[in-house]
């Protein structure tokens, strides 16, 4: 039984172990929480906001160059509306690529506190697991002891028989 303690010890005590604790805490985060799903379905919104950023300075492009057709002299209108076309453009990407900051610090942080409700999980486990088996271990050592010196036994029930009294 001591073996088994000192293996047990042994292993709790292993940076192997650790890690791999570890490794499972995070295939688990992602099975549970499905973290690349997340985080792919985050860059692809971010993609199609891009895209349509660029889509909508296209076609302010191509707004300009049928309005100089058609009115060669509102070239200074066009310029304007040019220019702000682009500031639009810069403004969303700015805030989509901001969004995106704060949502991935989001998911780190709530990643971060997952395995860190779980590593509590598993040290009061293995804490109360400890206790368990150690107190199983003294009453069986107790026994063993009365068992082999019964005048111990005896003893003490008379010292419990004085006190009483």
């Amino acid at each position: 039984m001591k073996t088994i303690i000192d293996i047990w010890n042994t292993l709790i005590q292993s940076n192997t172990f650790n890690f791999l604790v570890m490794v499972y805490l995070f295939y688990y985060l992602n099975k549970k929480f499905n973290l690349s799903n997340m985080i792919s379905k985050l860059v692809q919104s971010i993609e199609n906001s891009i895209n349509s950023a660029k889509n909508e300075n296209d076609s302010a492009i191509d707004k300009l160059n049928h309005a100089k057709d058609s009115v060669k002299g509102l070239e200074a209108e066009i310029i304007e509306r040019i220019d702000n076309a682009k500031k639009q453009a810069a403004g969303n990407a700015k805030n989509i690529s901001e969004q995106a900051q704060v949502k991935i610090k989001q998911i780190e942080e709530n990643a971060i506190n997952v395995v860190k409700s779980e590593e509590k999980i598993i040290s009061e486990k293995l804490l109360v697991d400890t206790a368990s088996q150690s107190t199983d271990l003294a009453t069986e050592k107790i026994k063993k002891i009365l068992d082999e010196n019964p005048d111990i036994h005896n003893k003490l029930i008379n010292r419990s028989i004085e006190e009483l009294i």
